[in-house]
């Protein structure tokens, strides 16, 4: 029986000259190899990789020199230390290269390690991630929140015993999970989960914008949110074109007791009432 080798290298760097007849895969799942399953699932043309900054621009600018009508298909993608490349149009995240962004373009791609660890094989190159694989039927996707978190200690750290006013939002230490199937949820397919023609499902989402009335108070951030939860939850009536009444709940973040009661004056003045529909996770 002939043996098979397999050598692993932890970094692009320490891996010798490979031989070109062989097969190599290139591991980077948290970000880099993520980003080019993603990219390529949501209608990218194609992903080049780039050993550096300097290569990745001058790729781009040989191509549109020799095809002027490429302009607006071809985007920089990457980071250097983990942080985004000036004058690139994405960074090195998943979830930068969403189909709006990237369909039937090409990506221009260089990035700390993943990018060099892509084009140091040789032979059969494969690129490694998580999310093409095939290995996850069935997935608990869950959170957790803490009030001596970071970005609540930013606001009112502990050290200082700081008064807590009364339109302070609280924040719970606890966690929540949701279970994931790959089908199901009324599609008659059978995943193994009770009554799957029940199952939720999420058909439908509505982006928020930024509403700023103002407020400059960090500690209450409820008055600070309200106008843009409102925003978000009529505009999403309106375009659905559905009324309070089709919504069993209504469910805010973190607007507080003071937060809440403005974004339901706020929905009132609009016409629409959603006092008996609408809680408040910083109030429960």
């Amino acid at each position: 029986m002939t043996k098979k080798r397999l050598d692993v290298y932890a970094l692009p760097e320490l891996a010798p000259e490979l031989p070109p007849d062989g097969a190599s895969v290139a591991i980077d799942v948290l970000r880099a190899t993520t980003v080019v399953a993603t990219a390529l699932a949501s209608g990218a043309e194609k992903v080049v990789p780039f050993r550096t900054i300097d290569e990745t621009f001058a790729a781009k600018k040989a191509i549109l020199e020799s095809r002027p009508d490429a302009a607006g298909r071809i985007l920089l993608g990457g980071e250097r230390k983990g942080l985004p490349i000036e004058g690139f149009d994405l960074g090195n995240s998943p979830d930068l290269s969403d189909e709006a962004t990237v369909r039937g373009k090409t990506l221009l791609f260089t990035t700390t390690n993943g990018t060099k660890a892509i084009l140091r094989c040789r032979g059969v190159v494969l690129t490694a991630a998580f999310v093409n694989a095939g290995y996850y039927k069935k997935v608990v996707a869950a959170t957790g929140s803490h009030f001596a978190s970071a970005e609540r200690q930013y606001r009112y750290p502990l050290e200082l015993g700081n008064t807590r006013p009364p339109q302070s939002q609280w924040t719970v230490t606890g966690a929540g999970g949701a279970f994931i199937a790959d089908t199901g949820g009324g599609n008659g397919k059978k995943t193994g989960v009770k009554n799957p023609e029940n199952a939720p499902a999420i058909i439908a989402a509505t982006f928020g914008r930024v509403v700023d009335f103002g407020i400059t108070d960090v500690n209450n951030m409820g008055a600070a949110m309200a106008p843009a939860a409102a925003h978000t939850i009529l505009t999403h009536l309106r375009e659905m074109g559905r009324s309070v009444s089709d919504y069993d709940l209504i469910l805010t973040g973190d607007l507080g007791a003071l937060g809440s009661r403005i974004l339901k004056d706020l929905a009132w003045e609009k016409g629409v009432d959603i006092q008996k529909n609408h809680v408040d996770c910083g109030e429960i």
